[in-house]
């Protein structure tokens, strides 16, 4: 089983029964990692943070007016060429209004075990909202390193599917607290690969 399959589900069976985690908040600010031990200690952190606000209770009676920017961070196991694991920041901007999301992942890392390291590009975000669900898309050109050690631009296609949620401290008639959610998809030219666990989170 890979990083974040391991990480999160151990840590929301611990959460169902009652426990908690003892691992350290994701840092605020642009994402940096340099080795896997860095990587996997992010990991933990954003494991543990997807928990806390997924846990929120879910707000699906979202206004009708304003707007909201959330952050948070962007996670994945991938397999396909290569097997690893990638960590990224993530913004999106909702506009009630409008029922749509607009938004960018972006500050990529990568990590097989044995390197870790930034992923050239980012991701725009584009889609949805309705009934308290967020339904996106985020596309992007990626400079991803084949196994020969060629660099090859890499287009990918994400779906992004989420759930708005309330940590308490507002109403639920006023703007959502967070998100968090679930993503698929992956590469379709250059470095091929494809995600097998994807989850995200954001707060304002």
């Amino acid at each position: 089983m890979t990083k974040f399959w391991i990480a999160t589900t151990s840590l929301l069976a611990l959460t169902a029964c009652g426990g908690g985690s003892n691992s350290t908040p994701m840092e605020t600010g642009p994402l940096t990692i340099d080795t896997p031990t860095e990587f996997t200690d992010a990991v933990d952190s954003f494991a543990s943070e997807i928990v806390r606000v997924g846990f929120q209770t879910l707000d699906t009676t979202l206004p009708s007016t304003g707007a909201a920017v959330y952050t948070g961070a962007f996670g994945a196991d991938y397999s396909g060429d290569q097997t690893g694991s990638v960590l990224a920041d993530i913004s999106m901007s909702v506009d009630f209004l409008g029922d749509n999301v607009t938004g960018s992942i972006e500050n990529i890392f990568f990590s097989d075990g044995v390197l870790a390291g930034p992923v050239p590009g980012n991701l725009a975000i584009a889609g949805d909202t309705f009934g308290g669900d967020l339904a996106a898309t985020a596309v992007g050109t990626l400079t991803l390193t084949d196994l020969s050690g060629v660099e090859r631009p890499s287009a990918a296609n994400l779906t992004l599917t989420g759930d708005f949620h309330n940590d308490g401290t507002v109403p639920l008639t006023s703007q959502p607290t967070g998100i968090s959610g679930v993503a698929s998809g992956g590469t379709t030219s250059g470095v091929i690969l494809t995600l097998d666990t994807g989850f995200f989170y954001a707060e304002r």
